[in-house]
């Protein structure tokens, strides 16, 4: 009889984003692969608290939470690869692109876009920690 696995609520971990009471975004760590000490960073938030740093303080401490809490080895990111302001705050968290996957997602624009893939390793982690 094999063992099969099932992915379960404790594959991800996810947070809403507040301000004054308010939610005004969500971020989380999603398809956390136990074994491979990895998961996935994603994050949305409303237009009107872009450029605050508030996604950028919010990420930093889920990417701390991550690193320690749930001993991972590896946190990767994908984004729209035109998505600049995305782009921009993986690289100010020390992520690297790693690739492109190409037309990858159907946009509203109807149009398919690139999606950009990017990684942070523990060993990486000097770099954003300010």
């Amino acid at each position: 009889m094999r063992a099969v696995r099932i992915a379960t609520a404790d594959a991800r971990r996810h947070w809403a984003i507040t301000t004054n009471d308010e939610v005004v975004g969500l971020i989380g760590l999603h398809t956390w692969q136990h074994h491979h000490q990895r998961a996935e960073l994603g994050y949305d938030m409303a237009i009107s608290h872009w450029g605050l740093g508030i996604a950028s303080e919010a990420a930093r401490a889920v990417i701390d939470y991550g690193f320690t809490t749930m001993k991972l080895h590896r946190i990767q990111a994908h984004t729209i690869a035109d998505n600049h302001r995305s782009v921009r705050l993986l690289e100010r968290l020390g992520f690297r692109r790693e690739g492109t996957m190409r037309e990858y997602s159907l946009e509203d624009d109807l149009t398919f876009h690139d999606s950009a893939v990017y990684g942070l390793l523990r060993t990486d982690r000097r770099q954003y920690v300010k």
